[in-house]
């Protein structure tokens, strides 16, 4: 699972094990441990359920929990789709951009990334 937070967009990347693990009714998640103790770490969880929206998210004690509808995560295991994308109203007349897609192998080597269970990247295919 690879997370971006830019202002008010959350943006997440799941690999093929992970979107496959959505499909079967499993919740993903990944962790980030800045010191010890749980009150350091940052847990994300995406889970598929039965819900309107395509996407919704929520924050509550260092834990981020995305939810995605279950027809939306099944169509990412099972067709070419890349991503979901959402708008969800925070109040005020703001929102939260939410997106989740599929994890693409990077086009050049990353010293520390691990591209075995990513999809593979279409731009690899022109080169």
């Amino acid at each position: 699972m690879k997370v971006r937070i830019r202002g008010n967009s959350v943006r997440i990347r799941l690999d093929r094990l992970e979107i496959a693990a959505l499909e079967l009714g499993d919740v993903v998640e990944d962790r980030t441990e800045f010191g010890p103790g749980p009150h350091n770490t940052l847990r994300c969880t995406i889970t598929a359920r039965k819900q309107a929206a395509p996407l919704a998210a929520e924050i509550a004690a260092n834990h981020i929990s995305m939810f995605i509808r279950q027809e939306d995560a099944a169509n990412l295991v099972n067709t070419e789709t890349v991503g979901v994308e959402a708008a969800q109203e925070i109040g005020d007349g703001r929102s939260l951009r939410l997106l989740l897609e599929k994890d693409f192998a990077c086009l050049q080597d990353r010293f520390g990334e691990d591209d075995t269970n990513s999809f593979e990247n279409p731009s690899a295919c022109a080169r």
